[in-house]
């Protein structure tokens, strides 16, 4: 029974090591995915370093253990685990009774279609965001042309002031009569909703 105790713990150690080793893979690949916001990255960034000191310390955790079994399994070397960046080159992952290398998600064809999925759908809410923004964006040229032609009938025409209010909206006008026209060409696109 002890024996069995020993084995009981060195697998739990094993098993925690490998969740937090996958973990850490995951959270890289995220990191290197092209269209992770700032803000992502430097969360995922953060939580790298703080899954590092518990990756860490499960590996203490799991050499302990391990040394304690008979005959003893060799340890697990940390500068090993901390340079390892595909799920393929975690060895530990084949020291299980549970061989997680024959999983389906660790499979890297499984795992770049799963990327290509989430991009996807990042895309797909991308273009539902875009299609708000083109509506806002007809909007407001609509709302300073009205502007302007409201701010110049308001001034007297003495007033040297309605000259300059009069070149800067005729300039606006004629970039935004530009952009009215890809406007124009975005709302005639099969996908758009607006």
């Amino acid at each position: 029974t002890l024996q069995y105790l020993r084995e009981r713990k060195y697998h739990r150690a094993l098993h925690k090591v490998q969740r937090l080793v996958i973990l850490r893979l995951f959270e890289l690949s995220k990191l290197n995915v092209a269209k992770t916001g700032y803000k992502m990255r430097t969360h995922i960034s953060k939580s790298l370093q703080v899954r590092c000191k518990t990756l860490k310390r499960a590996v203490d955790e799991h050499n302990k253990a391990a040394a304690c079994l008979t005959p003893p399994k060799p340890p697990i070397d940390w500068s090993k685990i901390s340079t390892y960046e595909f799920l393929e080159q975690v060895v530990l992952l084949r020291d299980t009774h549970n061989n997680l290398q024959s999983k389906r998600w660790s499979n890297p064809g499984i795992r770049e279609t799963l990327k290509l999925v989430e991009r996807v759908e990042r895309a797909k809410e991308e273009l539902l965001r875009l299609n708000n923004e083109v509506r806002s964006l007809h909007t407001a040229i609509r709302d300073d042309d009205m502007l302007y032609a409201t701010t110049i009938t308001s001034l007297p025409v003495s007033d040297p002031l309605r000259g300059a209010v009069s070149d800067f909206a005729s300039h606006r006008r004629l970039i935004d009569r530009q952009i009215l026209v890809r406007i124009h060409q975005i709302y005639s696109l099969p996908g758009f909703t607006g």
